[in-house]
């Protein structure tokens, strides 16, 4: 049957009687595939125009525009004040037919994400209508067996969650450190520790524009010269860009890829672990460490890359420091273009940076290692269940598999 008889789709939007104050924003920026960041609290009164579609719990969202980049989320327990964008469809699911969480699994398979994009019209901004939702054909299995397969499905996804909230820790531990040493400096033996009266900075500290802290900085290959299209291979070197940027780190499910030739004729944006990778365009301020297990990888035009070989600055430092919300807001401030925000590499050189004693840097690198290995790990693992996970998701729906 088509999806749209078991399904309601944008069933409720925010109107002039809508009961709170304040919302919890879900724009397109905010959602990945299958996962969401923090959502920020804001005024009815100052939310975006977009901000229109009503979400309850149980309900799926989809992204609508540029279906390929796999944006869509399913919110098992929902806040009474969720709006989503009207970049995103609302799927209800009429509970009597369809399971939530298996109407979830449905759009989340990849043969879904492909027919979405074979009906996509528009080239600038890529988008699809409610119709095409309305109208794909699905084979739904009975009502039991639905809950079963969603069961299996969920437990890799409750998994996934947990190892998130894990990472989100971690990753808050490394920064209040940060915080509390070089924002609020209280750094070890700060109590002994002079102060420059006319910086106001520990002596030794300064603020340095980054072409003058000897970090190289490499911008990446246009990926609309080259490598084309038809250059990317289903198994090769991962070419990255902004999409893969998640939680900190690297991520290589659904990365394109090239061949090993190609790699080698690429005279830039080849990665080093270590290096701390900035996005620069589009969504910019994303800020990725760099595993050693992506040494000798490449990055598009979306990404410049960071590399601190002088010995009297550390990439954990560097990494931090770029992630923390004053830094963020900075770099917003200074990038260019309204429809398409970019930080061209000449800007950024004259980007200044706080620049703490080398000692003092080594010190947190050592600190906060564990954290960073830690992190690493739980990744890794959230890579391996979304293989298992997506291997078994069409077996499971064609039922290749039975349950």
């Amino acid at each position: 049957m088509k999806l749209g008889q078991v399904i309601n789709i944008n069933l409720e939007n925010l109107g002039k009687n809508y009961p709170f104050e304040t919302i919890k924003y879900v724009d397109i920026s905010s959602v990945g595939e299958g996962i969401i960041s923090d959502l920020e609290e804001i005024k009815v009164e100052t939310a975006p125009s977009r901000a229109r579609r009503i979400v309850r719990s149980n309900n799926t969202i989809i992204s609508t525009v540029r279906p390929q980049n796999r944006s869509f989320y399913y919110f098992k327990d929902t806040p009474e004040n969720i709006i989503a964008s009207t970049g995103f469809a609302v799927l209800s699911p009429r509970e009597d037919l369809i399971n939530g969480r298996y109407l979830f699994y449905v759009i989340s398979d990849k043969n879904f994400t492909s027919y979405l994009a074979n009906h996509e019209k528009g080239s600038a901004y890529p988008a699809i209508t409610t119709d095409v939702i309305f109208n794909k054909e699905i084979i739904l299995p009975p009502l039991q067996t639905q809950k079963r397969i969603a069961s299996i499905l969920s437990a890799y996804d409750d998994l996934i969650e947990n190892n998130l909230k894990r990472i989100k820790l971690l990753e808050e531990t490394a920064q209040n450190i940060y915080k509390e040493w070089f924002v609020n400096f209280r750094f070890p033996n700060y109590e002994n520790t002079p102060f420059n009266q006319e910086t106001g900075l520990p002596e030794g500290w300064e603020v340095k524009k980054i072409e003058d802290c000897e970090i190289k900085i490499g911008d990446g290959n246009y990926s609309a010269k080259y490598p084309k299209s038809e250059d990317f291979i289903e198994s090769g070197i991962p070419f990255f860009s902004t999409r893969e940027m998640n939680e900190g780190r690297l991520k290589t499910n659904g990365v394109k890829r090239i061949s090993e030739e190609q790699h080698f004729t690429l005279t830039k944006g080849h990665l080093k672990g270590g290096d701390v990778i900035l996005s620069t365009r589009g969504s910019i301020g994303k800020v990725v460490y760099v595993d050693y297990e992506f040494e000798d990888c490449n990055i598009n035009a979306q990404l410049v890359l960071f590399r601190c070989d002088n010995i009297n600055f550390y990439s954990k430092f560097l990494y931090y420091q770029l992630s923390m919300p004053q830094t963020f807001l900075r770099l917003i401030n200074v990038g260019t273009g309204t429809a398409q925000p970019q930080l061209p590499i000449k800007t950024l050189k004259y980007f200044e940076l706080l620049i703490a004693s080398p000692k003092l840097q080594q010190s947190f690198d050592n600190v906060v290692k564990s954290n960073m290995e830690q992190i690493s790990i739980l990744s890794k693992q959230n890579e391996k269940l979304k293989e298992a996970r997506d291997i078994l998701l069409p077996r499971l729906m064609n039922r290749t598999i039975e349950v």
